[in-house]
């Protein structure tokens, strides 16, 4: 079974380099309820809502940008390749995603699409709606939405995905995800049904069972049979566990209908630290030939004494018998910003994994011709909020026009001068320092110099932001 080794995390275009080896065969087989839970909202997929959202305080940082840079073969270094902007409600609750590509034309990002979540009366996403920007006509157009609903306690019931019909100026059914929960309120089941035009009928399936610690046991796939009026077995993931809770090893099994049996097809061992870090994860298929497992690629892991992990490396192993590197991921942290003063876009498994103190910064390498190259990176940008999102509404009156700009020369501030020390710096989508106006001196900042996309004017005083306004030079 061949197996494909690529550098994403999971969800959103998630460039952060990790090892998340997927098995292609299984991909295959699992195709549409695969590929349909890995565009669903992070709280589909966890079967709970608003996992990621946290009441915003005084000296949060808050993660505003995720930019991706690539590796360029012909000029021999890192340049743009997309970004990801988030925005929040004051009390620090994700409500829309702005993604961009980069154009090497016109040196600058340009809207690609936009995710925007929309609360019900209980704080939950009652529906996502994503647009595509149209580049011609210069305007967002509707794409697909997700409309949710959920138990009383607040958990994932059905996802029921459209699509925007153009033509007819409407949103068009394509399919369901509904979710089942045992008395334990644990999932049990995900069922993707697509839409006939007439009813929703099931195509697959996702079962899951757990031990006595409520550790997942097994995840079973399943696939419709329209004659038999029922789900078949294809596939299965079998976990075993030790101290009650540690992953110890999965086990990828095919169903083999003329002898209703299980065969072994893929197996993962773990090694965790006392931290119940994953240090090691080592992958072999089975022989069925000499009934035995071969050894195929590993991923070690390594961390510092926050728990956040600094170090991947992927390795394979040849037919020499010796372990071959492949790619490997080097990231780095602000160890003095704790989790708890963050706030972030994604949901708790990403939370967990790469945010555990503030994530600065995430670099890819691959193997190639027995040397290191860097192939991408990933710069996470905060605003470091001094005052807090919903005090800076009220006591600071700062305001920035025109906005957005349409080949303005110069924009009007507008703020109350209670101090002589204060000072207006603008900074790209980016964070980087683009323009300063120094210690207050005028009310009027020329920006021509600037060029098309979206800025942040930051009103400081002693370097210690009291108020932000976002600019849109178009």
């Amino acid at each position: 079974m061949k197996r494909i080794i690529f550098f994403t995390l999971l969800l959103l275009g998630f460039q952060i380099v990790q090892s998340q080896i997927i098995s292609e065969k299984r991909d295959l087989k699992r195709g549409y309820l695969h590929l349909k839970n890995e565009n669903m909202p992070d709280i589909v997929k966890s079967g709970l809502s608003n996992a990621h959202t946290k009441l915003n305080k005084v000296g949060d940082h808050i993660l505003i940008s995720k930019l991706n840079e690539a590796y360029d073969t012909s000029i021999l270094n890192m340049v743009n390749e997309n970004i990801a902007e988030y925005s929040y409600t004051s009390d620090g609750v994700l409500y829309s995603t702005l993604n961009k590509t980069w154009n090497n034309g016109i040196s600058q990002f340009e809207n690609e699409s936009k995710l925007k979540f929309i609360k019900n009366s209980k704080g939950v996403d009652s529906s996502t709606v994503n647009c595509i920007w149209n580049k011609t006509s210069s305007i967002w157009e509707n794409y697909y939405k997700d409309d949710f609903t959920y138990t009383s306690d607040k958990r994932m019931l059905s996802d029921y995905y459209s699509e925007w019909d153009n033509a007819q100026t409407k949103w068009t059914q394509v399919y369901k995800i509904e979710l089942a929960y045992d008395t334990l309120k644990r999932l049990i089941t995900n069922t993707y049904s697509e839409w006939s035009g007439i009813a929703y009928v099931p195509f697959d399936q996702l079962a899951y069972t757990y031990d006595a610690n409520g550790n997942t046991l097994t995840d079973t796939y399943l696939t419709w049979n329209a004659a038999l009026s029922k789900f078949n077995l294809v596939d299965q993931y079998k976990n075993t566990y030790i101290n009650n809770s540690i992953l110890d090893s999965t086990y990828f099994l095919t169903w083999y209908q003329p002898t209703r049996k299980w065969m072994k097809d893929g197996l993962n061992v773990y090694v965790h630290d006392i931290n119940k870090n994953l240090l090691s994860d080592v992958y072999a298929e089975w022989n069925t030939v000499r009934s035995n497992w071969d050894v195929i690629e590993k991923t070690i892991n390594t961390y510092d004494t926050k728990n956040d992990r600094v170090y991947s490396l992927i390795q394979k192993f040849n037919s020499k018998g010796n372990w071959e590197n492949v790619q490997k991921a080097e990231y780095t942290y602000d160890t003095t910003v704790s989790y708890a003063k963050l706030i972030l876009p994604f949901d708790a498994t990403i939370n967990a994994l790469f945010f555990k103190t503030k994530h600065l910064n995430a670099k890819g390498f691959s193997w190639v011709n027995s040397n290191w190259s860097q192939k991408s990176n990933t710069l996470f940008n905060y605003y470091i909020d001094n005052i807090g999102l919903q005090k800076s509404k009220s006591t600071i009156l700062f305001n920035v026009f025109p906005n957005p700009t349409h080949g303005a020369q110069n924009v009007q501030l507008s703020y109350p001068l209670l101090s002589n020390t204060y000072s207006i710096n603008i900074y790209n989508e980016i964070g980087k320092l683009v323009l300063t106006n120094g210690v207050f001196k005028s009310d009027l900042m020329a920006i021509d110099g600037l060029p098309k996309g979206i800025y942040f004017v930051v009103l400081e005083d002693k370097l210690v932001p009291v108020a932000c306004k976002k600019l849109i030079i178009n």
